[in-house]
């Protein structure tokens, strides 16, 4: 298993830590970013994800991102994540998407 699977799934321990039982989607999307300055020659580094959560209810978007970052801070702080985009939904707006 390469760097990138491993790092994919330390992000999903932490998220399934903090999250458990919500609706978690995580893609890497290295591959896109081949060549970037981040961009890692094994992939890795690039994210999207998206949770689904009642943790979220009442939380402004800003606040939704802090969540995320302060749970993924060490991924952040060793330079393991170059970037993450974030869809971090309620049930009901899930639902109001769906």
């Amino acid at each position: 298993m390469g760097a990138a699977s491993d790092l994919e799934e330390e992000i999903r321990a932490c998220l399934e830590a903090e999250f458990p039982g919500d609706e978690i989607s995580l893609e890497d999307q290295s591959a896109a970013h081949y060549g970037h300055a981040g961009a890692m020659e094994h992939g890795g580094k690039h994210f999207a994800l998206k949770l689904v959560s009642s943790k979220f209810t009442g939380l402004s978007r800003v606040k939704r991102h802090q969540v995320i970052y302060k749970v993924l801070e060490m991924q952040f702080a060793s330079k393991s994540i170059h970037a993450l985009k974030l869809n971090l939904l309620t049930v009901e707006e899930d639902r109001q998407t769906s």
